[in-house]
């Protein structure tokens, strides 16, 4: 369908897909606060690929994609009005924001190393080595795999790994994903994959407060994030409202 949802723009890049990876319903207000406001060239157009079966979901969003490119937006995720716009910037066969996990320690979805073959050698970037980037005037970092949330993918690249079946598959190990293994496929096939580091992406997750007398027999305070238990800490004191 048209991108009714999105804020249409005159630009000079050409038109293409959004295509939205989500269950039956989308988990997020910030998510649609998100994509009402986005920028978006003229012509292009939205779909969403929905179902139990996340690599079933990202395959029919590429049979079904019209246009130049496919922008793939989970519905855990929030983002700036302008960033497809400075993703299409790039003009790079591959590129995404900069992702987080959503569960402490909340580490990178940037990988310097990735094994394909046992997937137990995968090291990711620590955020001091992405400040040491940054401060080496380094902005689209090269990487051998990442993340899909906020991924640009040109039409050449996921038609030239459909030739050879699926270009999204699922990986035979449980600590694997099916989209760090789909970037590392475009990366072996010769296609440039980016990461623009000063673009943001935040993941949205649900968190609970709670004051619980632990094993010492204290009363201590906890923020439970997508199951994961955190001692409070007073850095938390320091909110921010937007």
């Amino acid at each position: 369908m048209e991108a009714k949802s999105v804020i249409p723009v005159k630009t000079e890049h050409s038109a293409g897909t959004i295509a939205v990876v989500t269950g039956s319903m989308p988990r997020y207000f910030e998510f649609w606060d998100s994509l009402v406001n986005t920028y978006v060239p003229l012509g292009t157009k939205y779909l969403r690929a929905s179902s139990y079966n996340v690599v079933m979901n990202r395959n029919a969003a590429l049979e079904k994609a019209v246009g130049d490119w496919v922008w793939f937006l989970d519905d855990d995720h929030t983002w700036e009005h302008d960033t497809l716009l400075r993703l299409l910037s790039h003009n790079v066969d591959v590129v995404g924001p900069v992702v987080t996990y959503k569960y402490p320690p909340f580490q990178s979805q940037l990988f310097k190393t990735y094994d394909a073959v046992t997937f137990q050698n995968c090291q990711g970037y620590t955020w001091p080595e992405i400040q040491e980037q940054l401060d080496r005037g380094v902005t689209l970092l090269d990487v051998p795999s990442m993340g899909t949330p906020g991924l640009l993918v040109k039409r050449h690249v996921w038609e030239t790994l459909a030739k050879e079946g699926p270009p999204f598959i699922w990986p035979p190990y449980y600590n694997a994903t099916e989209d760090t293994l789909f970037t590392y496929r475009c990366h072996k096939a010769g296609f440039r994959v980016c990461c623009d580091l000063t673009l943001p992406f935040p993941h949205v997750s649900t968190m609970a407060a709670s004051a619980e007398i632990n094993q010492e027999g204290e009363l201590g305070r906890y923020l439970t994030i997508n199951h994961k238990k955190i001692a409070y800490s007073p850095v938390f004191d320091k909110v921010v409202v937007g």
